[in-house]
């Protein structure tokens, strides 16, 4: 079956994989060079080329804004969590920005207990969002796209998924913030990442865990993948320790080409993408991706595992969040009449 990410997985290569604490990790390098230009996301903000706002002075949780002020594309990734403003926000989908405009970008809340101003603007926060939350973000948006719902994900999931991280991580964050899970870590997750440094000409990581895929991300130029790798690294690291007893480089090899070959023959479904390009979504029995292609070129791809035990439970609902979590009167979501639109 062709597919836009079949196409593109068969032109990877794929190193040996590393053994660090449980984790197997394994490089991913392209056969050629991508001749479609941008930047990351971080890159630009550093740079004071963009600016990540709330939509307006009284926000909406479900969505941010984005002014790119120069004229290089900039692409922003699923799970790409930004902190500040109003409160910390993770992206839906991936968006590829044009030079020049503004753009309003779906996201989720990954701090519920905060909805005031720390900041007039976003910054890239130190980590993206672990492959339990985007897997489950990115089914939700799957759906909502099969029912003309825009690139929205289940908030009440995502908050229950950061809730358990905080859980696994022992910490009780005041504002159930998924940073502050980060930085309770970052002494083990330091430790570990300086072991698996970004290579020359690499493109995307591939982790595995528990001697399973965990998922994988790839990008088109080698030159955006430097500047991503270390928060991409961070949040498959923050997923819970793996088994004592690693697998062996041969296994970890055959589990991630197996995976690359469920990502190719996954179903395939075409959008617009909200910025350039075109969004790509892609579903199978133990596995759910994304990608965005651009000018006949692809430009991110993502897939992670879905663990049979989330296919059979399903969503459990916004509103049951809600009702769970003792929700604050206030905040607007997106959508609906708690929209709030200046």
């Amino acid at each position: 079956m062709e597919t836009v990410v079949r196409d593109f997985i068969v032109t990877l290569m794929l190193a040996e994989a590393v053994q660090v604490d449980g984790f197997a990790l394994l490089a991913l390098f392209p056969k050629e060079a991508s001749t479609l230009a941008y930047i990351a996301l971080q890159t630009a903000i550093e740079a004071h080329s963009v600016k990540v706002r709330e939509v307006s002075t009284s926000g909406t949780v479900g969505d941010i804004l984005v002014s790119t002020l120069g004229s290089s594309p900039v692409l922003a990734l699923d799970g790409e969590e930004l902190a500040g403003a109003k409160q910390n926000r993770i992206l839906n989908t991936t968006v590829l920005l044009e030079g020049g405009k503004d753009t309003v970008i779906p996201v989720s809340c990954t701090e519920h207990g905060r909805w005031s101003y720390t900041s007039d603007e976003f910054q890239a926060s130190s980590s993206f969002a672990p492959p339990r939350v985007r897997e489950n973000a990115k089914r939700a948006v799957n759906q909502a796209l099969t029912e003309n719902r825009g690139f929205r994900a289940d908030q009440g999931e995502v908050w229950c998924n950061v809730s358990r991280l905080a859980s696994d991580a022992g910490i009780d964050s005041p504002t159930g913030a998924m940073n502050d899970v980060v930085k309770s870590r970052l002494p083990e997750l330091e430790r570990m990442m300086a072991a698996l440094p970004a290579r020359a000409g690499q493109c995307g990581l591939l982790a595995i865990a528990h001697e399973r895929v965990l998922g994988f991300d790839v990008v088109s130029r080698p030159a955006v993948y430097a500047h991503l790798h270390e928060r991409l690294l961070r949040s498959y690291l923050l997923e819970p320790a793996a088994a004592a007893t690693p697998s062996t480089s041969a296994d970890s090899t055959a589990e991630a080409r197996q995976f690359l070959q469920a990502a190719m023959h996954a179903e395939e479904r075409r959008y617009q993408s909200v910025g350039l390009g075109e969004d790509y979504r892609y579903s199978g029995d133990t596995i759910v991706g994304s990608a965005l292609s651009h000018e006949g070129q692809l430009v991110h791809a993502a897939f992670f595992r879905v663990p049979p035990q989330e296919k059979a439970r399903g969503e459990p609902g916004l509103q049951g969040y809600r009702t769970r979590m003792g929700f604050r009167a206030g905040m607007p979501f997106p959508g609906g009449s708690n929209t709030i639109i200046d």
